[in-house]
């Protein structure tokens, strides 16, 4: 008997918590955000970009918002040519991203501790251009958001 009256109430304290949870979550969902959005803003295009083993997400280098120019220097790429037009941000493990480029290169070698985290941040110059035309594959894996 005792061991039912425990049982009892221990799933009521669980019942009691859901219904608390719920009655929270429901009360806070009606809070507003942005209420001072402007509803005319111009949209920036972003795209989400993969080969199948890693994945990015493309922004365009200057917008009314924000300019990466001034963060990711032109100069410290290989071309170094400052008509790119898009960037792509990745992250990951370093060694992922320089010895696996496409799933036919990956290594069933387990690693046991992971290595040192990088960034990835190839520019594109005209990344619409590219997509269309099909020279990013497969090109149905970049979709503007």
């Amino acid at each position: 008997m005792k061991t039912i009256k425990k049982l009892l109430k221990y799933i009521a304290i669980f019942i009691l918590s859901l219904f608390t949870y719920l009655l929270i979550v429901t009360l806070l969902s009606f809070i507003s955000v942005n209420e001072d959005l402007a509803e005319n803003q111009q949209e920036i295009p972003i795209y989400i970009l993969t080969n199948g083993v890693h994945t990015d997400i493309v922004l365009p280098i200057k917008n009314e918002h924000h300019d990466w120019s001034t963060q990711l220097k032109f100069e410290h790429t290989k071309s170094k040519d400052s008509t790119y037009q898009y960037v792509a941000l990745g992250w990951g493990d370093k060694g992922f991203y320089l010895e696996t480029p496409t799933w036919a290169d990956l290594k069933t070698s387990p690693r046991v501790l992971p290595g040192a985290n990088a960034p990835f941040v190839p520019p594109f110059g005209d990344f619409r251009w590219a997509v269309s035309n099909g020279l990013l594959n497969p090109p149905e894996s970049s979709a503007p958001c």
